[in-house]
């Protein structure tokens, strides 16, 4: 899979729906709800934790939005190439935050761990395979977003 298409996946890939019982929250919490524009996106070899690359910086964008009755919409962009739509489903558990994007197929769902001081969002997790220009390794995914 090509850079490309696999930041498409996880460019949007903040929504899920499954959960049950504990200290959910579900999709009326207000932790998240509102727009939010990534700052940092950072891609870490699970490995070897000094080969990572922050996606922003070599140009691409990420934009997220939480409504309530857990719904999400998303933008992202690759640098030289048109910015393409995503949306899905969330629920809050926690400090989990569980995305799953259901357009464009194929569905996926990913858990982060979400931390939110002020207007800064940070998500962890999304263990994915990923190529650092050597083959795919195992990754981890650090998103830093801060709300519009």
């Amino acid at each position: 899979m090509t850079r490309k298409a696999r930041f498409s996946i996880f460019g949007v890939v903040v929504a899920l729906a499954l959960g049950c019982g504990g200290d959910t929250t579900g999709p009326d919490s207000e932790d998240a709800l509102g727009t939010w524009s990534a700052t940092k996106i950072e891609i870490v070899n699970a490995a070897n934790s000094s080969i990572r690359e922050d996606l922003i910086s070599q140009g691409y964008s990420l934009t997220l939005a939480f409504s309530t009755g857990g719904t999400w919409v998303g933008t992202s962009k690759e640098p030289g190439e048109p910015a393409e739509g995503f949306s899905g489903v969330y629920l809050e558990t926690g400090s989990t935050l569980t995305l799953t994007q259901l357009q464009p197929p194929p569905t996926v769902t990913i858990d982060f761990t979400k931390s939110i001081s002020g207007n800064r969002m940070t998500l962890m997790g999304g263990d994915e395979y990923y190529d650092f220009g050597a083959g795919p390794v195992l990754a981890e995914w650090t998103w830093t977003l801060r709300r519009q």
